[in-house]
Order: C-alpha cells, then sequence, then structure tokens
C-alpha cells in the first residue's frame, strides 16, 4: 500500500497526495498531479498505491485498468467510466459519484464507506466483500451484479434498483431501504434489518 505524510503546509492535517508534500487542498500545481495522471492512466494497465485524496474528476474515463491499493477518499466524480476495471484495496471513503458507471467492473475489498452515489449504474459486475457502510445511493441501478459478501450497513437506499443480482450474504442492518427494488434477485442468506 502506499505511504502517508502529512502536507507540509501549516497546520494541516490531510494527507499528502503521493510522493508530493501537499494534499489536494494546497498544492500549488494541481495541474501537474492531474496530468502525471492522466499520463500514467493512458500507458499502464496497472496503477498501484496512489494516493489521490480529494482529487476532482469529470467526464474521464478511468476504464480497463487495474487499480491496486489507491486512497480516492473524498474524491469527487462526475460523469466517469469505470467500466471493464478491477479495483483491488481502493479507497472511495467520503467520495462522490455523479452518473457514474462501473459496468463490468470487478471490485473485492473496496471500501465505498460513507460515499454517496447519484445515478450511477453497476452492470453485469463483480462487487465482492465491498463496504457501502453508511453510503447514500439514490437513483442508482444494480444489474446482473454478484454483490456477495458485501456490506450496506447504516446506508440510505432511495430509488435504487436491485435487479437480478446475487445478494448471497450481503448485509442491509440498520439500513433505510427507502423504495429500493430487488427484483429477480436472489435474497438467500441476505440479512435485512430496515429502520
Amino acid at each position: 500500500m502506499f505511504s502517508r505524510h502529512l502536507c507540509t503546509h501549516s497546520g494541516c492535517n490531510a494527507f499528502s497526495l503521493g510522493s508530493d508534500s501537499y494534499c489536494a487542498v494546497h498544492h500549488p500545481d494541481l495541474s501537474r498531479v492531474y496530468q502525471e495522471l492522466e499520463n500514467e492512466v493512458a500507458t499502464s494497465g496497472v496503477i498501484t498505491n496512489k494516493n489521490l485524496t480529494g482529487l476532482g474528476f469529470k467526464n474521464k474515463s478511468l476504464r480497463a485498468r487495474r487499480w491496486i491499493g489507491c486512497d480516492f477518499s473524498n474524491g469527487n466524480f462526475e460523469g466517469c467510466t469505470f467500466d471493464e476495471s478491477s479495483l483491488l484495496l481502493c479507497t472511495f471513503e467520503g467520495a462522490t459519484f455523479v452518473s457514474c458507471t462501473f459496468d463490468v467492473c470487478e471490485t473485492m475489498e473496496i471500501s465505498f464507506s460513507g460515499a454517496n452515489f447519484k445515478d450511477c449504474t453497476f452492470r453485469d459486475s463483480k462487487i465482492i466483500l465491498t463496504n457501502f457502510n453508511g453510503a447514500i445511493l439514490q437513483d442508482c441501478q444494480f444489474i446482473g451484479t454478484d454483490l456477495m459478501y458485501s456490506r450496506f450497513i447504516y446506508a440510505y437506499l432511495s430509488r435504487t434498483l436491485f435487479e437480478d443480482c446475487n445478494l448471497k450474504a450481503v448485509h442491509f442492518i440498520e439500513s433505510n431501504l427507502g423504495n429500493a427494488s430487488f427484483r429477480f434477485s436472489n435474497k438467500e442468506e441476505a440479512i435485512y434489518d430496515a429502520v
């Protein structure tokens, strides 16, 4: 995993970006950080151990890549595609996703804890052992997706569709399922405790 260092800006307790000395808020040249990342995404099939906390991405293709051990916490993603990507041991805690797609995507041991999703799709994906604890999902769709052993503890789901999904051993404990729909999904061994 990536090493973490505090931002060198006086009084800042945020982590610095990658090998840089500053966090996203205090970095003097964020355009360089974005350009370096775009170059790496364009030339490498595997991106590992990146600390990208607090960065924003709009209409970016992050597709068909393997992301391993990266931290996107508190990031903002709007209109981004993670289609055909593999995400392993990454964290998106407190991140915001608007109109993003995760189609034919594989995730394992990912944390979306406290993240906000609006109008996002997960189609024909394998979302295994993934943490959506405390997440807010509005107008999202999980279609033909395997969510085995994932957790939606204290999550808020509004107008979210789970269609033809494997929900085996998925935990929906103390979650507000609002008007979520579980059409044609395998609910066997799932744990529901709606409030």
